[in-house]
């Protein structure tokens, strides 16, 4: 009698744990050992469970059951990931709205009127100076807006993508599990 044995990680929260054990289960593997395990990295631990099992490939439905595993895999690899781009930082809006608002304007209208009423040469410094900062605040703001833009855009191509695959390739998936389940308890 022939077994092979196969060996997973999963996050160490209870609900996910037994979830993947009944997934193997439904693929006719029996969990033969479960170890709370933790990593240590060089600034901090991970830990994690680390499942094994194995399975008879004696068994007669072996063949069968295998085939369906490997196209539930198949299916399930296909699911969309959500997007790698964030959104942006508040602090561009809010920096980019403190330069236009408090610093810009003042330098740029206020100290440049000044100068110019008492004679003072610093009138033309202070409003190329105001004029640098307000450029700074609309390139902050508008960077952020078109950031923003673009994470909505890639959300909302993910969302569709992910209905599309909930309403199909998970459902075939989640088929093939039950159907496997039903062989393997024959």
């Amino acid at each position: 009698m022939a077994k092979e044995t196969t060996t997973t990680q999963c996050y160490p929260d209870d609900g996910i744990v037994n979830e993947t054990i009944r997934k193997y289960e439904a693929f006719g593997w029996e969990l033969i050992s479960n170890q709370r395990c933790q990593e240590e990295t060089s600034y901090s631990y991970k830990t994690f469970n680390m499942l094994t099992f194995s399975r008879e490939k004696s068994s007669a439905w072996y063949k069968e059951v295998t085939e369906m595993e490997i196209k539930y895999d198949k299916l399930i690899d296909e699911e969309p990931s959500k997007p790698s781009l964030s959104k942006a930082s508040p602090a561009y809006f809010v920096i980019g709205a403190l330069l236009l608002v408090f610093c810009a304007l003042p330098l740029g209208c206020g100290i440049g009127l000044i100068g110019d009423m008492f004679g003072g040469g610093f009138a033309i410094p202070s409003v190329v100076i105001g004029v640098l900062m307000i450029t700074v605040g609309i390139i902050l703001i508008s960077v952020g807006a078109s950031k923003n833009g673009k994470y909505k855009k890639a959300y909302a191509l993910y969302s569709a993508r992910k209905t599309e695959y909930d309403a199909t390739k998970a459902k075939e998936a989640k088929c093939l599990m039950e159907k496997s389940r039903a062989i393997v308890e024959m």
